[in-house]
């Protein structure tokens, strides 16, 4: 009997000890097996994002999708175009540019590229391309595009700020003049910008340097601020403290206190100009003291010519412009809108000194439609030319 009593009493010490060694093992092989499951699940996750997000330096793929989008570019063309890589989103991974100079493989606004799950997409919207010069570079989380226009004895340069809104690239402001080179008969000078502060909130200050005799003088100052709408506004700054005589178009300043209408009162050509006073003042091959206060608009006749210029102080509406080539010719009409405020400047051919740029446009003084027509060549000295105020 004491025999059976050991045997039994021995086995449940086996099988007592046997449980224990199994409940202190199992949460170990439980919390493996977890972590082990965890690791799978990453490594299956990453390899589906790779497999899901397409190669953004696979050139072959991304021109495949180019084409499948835009029928007119042949492969021929892509390869004329300049492929650079910048991180335009802000996600720390690439996207590809293609820009071009000169209309090369016919691309006249540049395209943007992002690689995401399920394949590329583009996120350029409308960035134009300038004939000569056409920079790209991200600063202050702006696409920062800078550009190169002109023609014979005139370039300007402009900056173009695009801020990303998380699906597309946004126009925040562009044509912000930075540079402008003149050597004509007629005018020899230089307008350079220096820039202060983020591009969030900057100043920008442009000095004027007559190029024949190294006068310097500041002309303007603008401050740009972005808000909350992906756009940058511009809001001019009076400058007191500096001269405002102009020697080389023999305009002078009358009023060193900015109007409402956030344009100077100046003479020019010896006659003095109240902006407040007039609804519309219009001011053929226009250098004064507002030039950098008003926006500046290119219009194109011809891809390569001449530049002549003129400045709307107002709104003149439906505007149409001629190129007459000869004396007694109407010319070809190109439409061009309304042009508000700003410096026009018009690229045309102008083969002989009968050439000419005419200008048709009408402008609503009190209850009247008043017609607005003035012809622009580069035979004439600025002072020849009437300024039309209504």
């Amino acid at each position: 009997m004491k025999k059976i009593f050991s045997i039994i009493l021995l086995l449940s010490l086996v099988i007592g000890i046997a449980g224990c060694s199994s409940a202190t093992t199992t949460p170990k092989s439980e919390s493996e097996m977890e972590a082990k499951e965890q690791e799978q699940e990453i490594a299956t996750s990453t390899q589906n994002e790779h497999a899901q997000k397409p190669d953004i330096y696979n050139m072959d793929s991304v021109y495949e999708f180019i084409k499948s989008n835009y029928s007119q570019y042949t492969q021929e063309d892509m390869d004329k175009w300049t492929v650079q890589y910048l991180d335009v989103t802000g996600d720390n991974v690439d996207e590809v540019l293609f820009t071009t100079t000169y209309g090369d493989g016919k691309l006249q606004s540049a395209i943007v590229i992002t690689a995401e799950e399920g394949g590329y997409r583009e996120i350029s919207r409308n960035i134009p391309l300038a004939k000569y010069e056409n920079a790209m570079e991200m600063r202050d989380g702006f696409l920062v595009h800078t550009t190169k226009i002109g023609g014979t004895g005139a370039y300007q340069y402009y900056m173009n700020l695009y801020s990303y809104d998380g699906t597309y690239l946004i126009a925040a402001r562009q044509d912000i003049k930075i540079k402008e080179i003149v050597n004509a008969l007629s005018e020899n000078y230089e307008i350079t910008s220096n820039i202060d502060g983020n591009l969030k909130d900057f100043t920008i200050t442009y000095t004027k340097k007559d190029l024949d005799t190294e006068k310097e003088e500041i002309i303007s100052k603008d401050r740009y601020i972005f808000n909350d709408s992906y756009k940058i506004d511009k809001t001019p700054i009076s400058l007191s403290n500096i001269d405002y005589n102009n020697q080389d178009t023999g305009a002078s300043s009358a009023a060193h206190t900015q109007s409402k209408t956030a344009f100077y009162s100046e003479t020019i050509n010896g006659e003095h100009i109240n902006y407040d006073d007039y609804t519309i003042v219009v001011v053929p091959r226009y250098s004064g003291n507002n030039l950098d206060s008003l926006g500046n608009k290119t219009v194109r006749v011809v891809e390569d010519g001449e530049i002549v210029t003129f400045a709307v102080f107002g709104t003149l509406r439906n505007v149409t412009m001629f190129n007459i080539l000869n004396m007694g010719e109407e010319g070809t009409p190109k439409h061009v809108g309304d042009i508000s405020d700003s410096n026009v400047t018009i690229i045309c051919s102008l083969p002989s000194d009968t050439s000419a740029l005419k200008v048709r446009g009408f402008a609503r003084v009190g209850q009247e439609e008043q017609i607005i027509e003035f012809t622009i060549d580069d035979v004439r000295e600025k002072s020849e030319y009437n300024i039309i105020k209504y």
